[in-house]
């Protein structure tokens, strides 16, 4: 596994999503080192120029464009130096929830670049403005329920990009196939479960749910795993007092050291540094505080 970068993204106590607005000057390019969080993240870029890589795949960007990326995905983004404007909206999947969104009740794990129409663009961008603007407490449950008719309109948006309807039906049915499995390890659970267990679970062969994880997910089992421990052992290490021992046996790796050694080649930092970090105060990764 690459070194990746984990981004532990800062949000307001009590909530569960991000909004930001940028206005770049184009004195210099832009550039977003290849990294990851637990966090959904959909983009609105109404000026801008330049490419984003997700799980080695890259899409050019352009404005009026929309991004969506899952959690736990491997991104990156550049652009030209040129004026940027665009939106970040980042959420966990408990928004969901607070957002009343009954259908559908999950995000999609699909990543996706979409050039919108005018009409489609402006209600895009509305949407994303008056939940900006609203900025008082009181304005929560208004904020919410934008917000999540914005998300419905990404995952109908998302479903209509596929070759047809068959194929897109095929993927929604395949993706709840995985659900069990995807929220035993959004639980923290099951986290030194085998390739073998997994189809297991899923009722598959082990060669229909390898093909079928990578497709749904756009990564394989073993790298989409160990990313998903690393995140659990991230949350333990910064909310819990555990000890890194506790924390690789809660996180099912096979030893301490095997775990410390993982952790230092996916975040760059062995856990002590990371902790010691994070509670120190100081900036660890902020690939999002776009600056020129």
């Amino acid at each position: 596994m690459n070194q990746l970068n984990f981004e532990n993204i800062s949000l307001t106590p009590g909530q569960n999503f991000g909004l930001r607005f940028y206005q770049l000057e184009p004195s210099a390019a832009l550039a977003a080192k290849n990294h990851f969080h637990s966090m959904f993240e959909l983009m609105l870029f109404e000026r801008f120029d330049g490419i984003v890589e997700i799980e080695g795949e890259v899409f050019s960007l352009e404005s009026n464009s929309l991004l969506y990326v899952p959690s736990l995905m491997a991104h990156q983004l550049t652009s030209i130096a040129s004026p940027q404007r665009f939106f970040l909206f980042q959420y966990h999947r408990s928004f969901y929830q607070s957002a009343s969104i009954t259908s559908p009740q999950q995000p999609l794990n699909i990543p996706f670049v979409s050039k919108l129409g005018p009409s489609e663009f402006g209600r895009v961008r509305d949407l994303l403005n008056w939940s900006h603007d609203l900025q008082k407490d009181e304005d929560l449950m208004l904020k919410n329920s934008l917000l999540g008719s914005l998300l419905t309109f990404v995952r109908l948006k998302q479903e209509h990009l596929q070759q047809d309807f068959k194929q897109a039906s095929k993927q929604l049915q395949n993706i709840a196939i995985l659900r069990p499995l995807l929220q035993k390890w959004e639980a923290g659970k099951s986290l030194g479960i085998s390739l073998d267990q997994a189809a297991g679970i899923c009722q598959m062969s082990r060669s229909h749910f390898s093909r079928n994880f990578k497709q749904q997910l756009g990564q394989n089992f073993s790298h989409y795993l160990l990313k998903q421990k690393l995140s659990h052992a991230i949350h333990l290490l910064l909310q819990t007092g555990d000890s890194i021992s506790e924390i690789a046996y809660r996180c099912e790796f096979t030893d301490t050291a095997y775990f410390c050694a993982k952790f230092k080649q996916g975040i760059g930092q062995s856990p002590g540094q990371f902790r010691r970090t994070m509670t120190s105060g100081k900036q660890f990764i902020s690939h999002h505080d776009y600056k020129n």
